[in-house]
């Protein structure tokens, strides 16, 4: 017993203590001291501070620049679209983690996925608009995006009789993108300028 206790348990422990101490406390130090003489901004959280010193934002994480209509402002650089809480919301975190089929991220492929007004297979998109071919509508209530219509559905409509496209599909947010921009219609646009990131905070579009 005690040559299993002073062969096998001592040194199980000692080594324990060593690994615990070594990489537990000393390699944390070490880390974080380094990183605040060589990168303390980085280290600290990259924060952006006012003209009084005040920490008000960090370049990791997007904020919306909108207007006093709630719109976005042409004014501002726009960050890639947020599906964190409101928008960039750190204590809701999360992406739309919606599948590269979803009608809700690409809209309704014509003959891929399309339905017609009581939601069965249609080879072509009825709620198709002049601006918008793959057009996913809304719902007139809760202003949702309807991909499987069923009977007595209600949706919303513009004052033209066209439907109200959801406006979180691919294609909705590349053509507010131009629009915003003052691009042609038919220029490309960054992929993560019109979808969320995984975590919903990140603020940065390809160049």
């Amino acid at each position: 017993m005690l040559y299993v206790i002073r062969r096998q348990i001592i040194p199980a422990v000692v080594v324990t203590i060593i690994l615990a101490v070594a990489f537990g406390l000393i390699y944390p130090l070490l880390v974080t001291g380094i990183g605040a003489i060589f990168m303390s901004s980085k280290a600290n959280g990259s924060f952006v501070t006012d003209s009084k010193g005040n920490a008000v934002a960090s370049k990791l994480i997007g904020q919306n620049y909108l207007d006093a209509k709630g719109n976005p402002d042409p004014k501002y650089f726009q960050p890639r679209p947020s599906a964190a809480g409101a928008g960039y919301d750190s204590t809701s975190s999360s992406g739309s983690n919606l599948g590269p089929g979803d009608p809700r991220l690409v809209g309704f492929q014509p003959g891929l996925n399309t339905v017609d007004l009581q939601g069965n297979p249609s080879p072509t998109n009825v709620f198709a608009t002049k601006d918008d071919p793959y057009c996913v509508p809304t719902d007139a209530s809760t202003g949702a995006a309807v991909t499987s219509p069923a009977a007595g559905q209600k949706y919303a409509m513009n004052s033209d009789g066209s439907y109200v496209c959801y406006a979180g599909t691919v294609p909705e947010r590349a053509s507010a993108y131009r629009q915003l921009n003052n691009l042609p219609a038919g220029a490309k646009v960054p992929v993560d300028a019109v979808t969320a990131s995984a975590s919903g905070l990140d603020p940065s579009i390809s160049v």
